[in-house]
């Protein structure tokens, strides 16, 4: 991956960058994220610190590739967190805050001066009323959370994770410089709730297409999924999985494959998909199959498994709300719903000349996309540095606790 944007001072930006999620494995979206914006700013000119809050498991495994990865990796554990609610129907925005994420980073600080801190999620954001006053604050949102019980309730289930109220969404964002939203449709939203300047950046994976997997000609076509256990894709394979059991004859001419943790929600009920759990390399799995497919019935945020399949330059078969976010009007990016998913499925199964066609248009989709959302990340990381250096011009003068206002709007 390879950036345009210029160093602070000649010299690269020192940038702490604080997640609840490791960047390895990628094996879930919001890793897949971090990862990349780690990576986009590295090669940006950055010198990235990661300071890993440990809300997930992760292995000795893992621990190494990310010291591999990045500049450096501090790792702090959560100690007698409650995630509580103290408002009636949501929980505060702080209130799943943990001071020894402020430890942790308030002791990095003491070893380094950092020009930028990158926060992801806005329920993390009270960091920034402890850090120096003369570092850039962004925040990384993945996702809009003010009021996201409602999109829960849309397809009947209680709100998972973190939620809250628009108003105290507002009172964490407004405490950053520059919120980097995922898709435009949700920089729209976050421009109206708060007064920190809104950038809008998605997935900045680069191409690595695939070439199509031979096949006999009596061969059923091999259509997969991968994805994580979080719930709008759990409940839209589950449907997926029911949906299929009513109409067994489709399986004679395609086979489903199924890999990721959402396997773990499928393992419990009748399906006719064949699972495979998480998987050792990504890209082997889609070099296995002819068809990737996303039945996302609803969800929020960009849906980065439709990104990833095209990003490998496969076919992809999806419903409209599993492309939010990626422009595009093919028909087959647009289903209206899963019904119609397997409709397309089996036309292609029927006429396997169109996957060449198919292949095409998702290469062209990818690049048009990337294209994109690299100029996008070279907008934002332009006015960073903008504000870092003015913070650096003034840090030698300057009271440490004083704000410059309104540089980031």
């Amino acid at each position: 991956m390879v950036l345009t944007a210029a160093p602070l001072s000649g010299t690269p930006l020192d940038v702490l960058v604080i997640t609840p999620t490791p960047t390895h494995p990628a094996i879930q979206g919001n890793r897949q994220r971090v990862f990349e914006m780690c990576r986009a700013m590295e090669s940006a000119g950055a010198d990235v610190t990661l300071l890993y809050y440990a809300t997930e498991a992760a292995s000795a495994a893992s621990a190494r590739e990310m010291r591999t990865a990045w500049s450096r990796v501090e790792i702090v554990f959560p100690r007698n967190v409650v995630h509580g609610r103290s408002l009636v129907r949501y929980p505060a925005i702080d209130d799943w805050y943990d001071d020894e994420i402020t430890a942790a980073a308030l002791r990095l600080c003491a070893q380094k001066q950092f020009d930028v801190c990158l926060v992801n999620y806005v329920w993390y954001s009270k960091l920034f009323e402890y850090l120096p006053a003369n570092m850039v604050r962004v925040i990384d949102t993945h996702d809009l959370f003010g009021a996201r019980a409602v999109k829960f309730a849309e397809i009947g289930l209680d709100p998972a994770w973190f939620h809250t109220s628009i108003e105290q969404e507002k009172l964490g964002l407004d405490r950053a410089d520059f919120v980097i939203a995922i898709q435009d449709s949700e920089a729209v939203e976050l421009r109206q709730r708060t007064n920190s300047a809104v950038h809008s950046v998605g997935s900045l994976a680069p191409c690595d297409f695939l070439p199509a997997r031979p096949r006999f000609a009596a061969e059923r076509l091999s259509v997969g999924y991968v994805g994580s256990g979080n719930p709008f894709n759990a409940a839209s394979m589950l449907a997926f999985a029911g949906l299929l059991r009513t109409r067994p004859h489709i399986c004679d001419r395609v086979e489903f494959l199924v890999a990721g943790q959402v396997c773990n929600t499928l393992a419990g009920v009748p399906h006719r998909l064949r699972l495979l759990g998480v998987v050792d390399s990504i890209s082997e799995f889609y070099r296995s199959i002819d068809v990737a497919i996303n039945p996302m019935l609803g969800g929020t945020g960009l849906k980065m498994k439709s990104l990833e399949a095209l990003a490998f330059g496969k076919p992809l078969v999806a419903t409209a709300d599993a492309m939010a976010g990626i422009p595009g009007d093919h028909a087959g990016h647009r289903l209206t719903n899963q019904t119609d998913l397997l409709e397309y499925l089996v036309g292609l199964a029927d006429r396997p000349a169109g996957l060449q066609r198919e292949m095409e248009v998702a290469r062209q989709v990818y690049r048009a996309y990337r294209r994109s959302q690299l100029t996008a990340f070279n907008r934002l990381w332009s006015d960073i540095v903008i504000a870092a250096r003015k913070f650096a011009s003034l840090r030698d003068g300057a009271d440490s606790n004083e704000r410059i206002a309104g540089f980031g709007r």
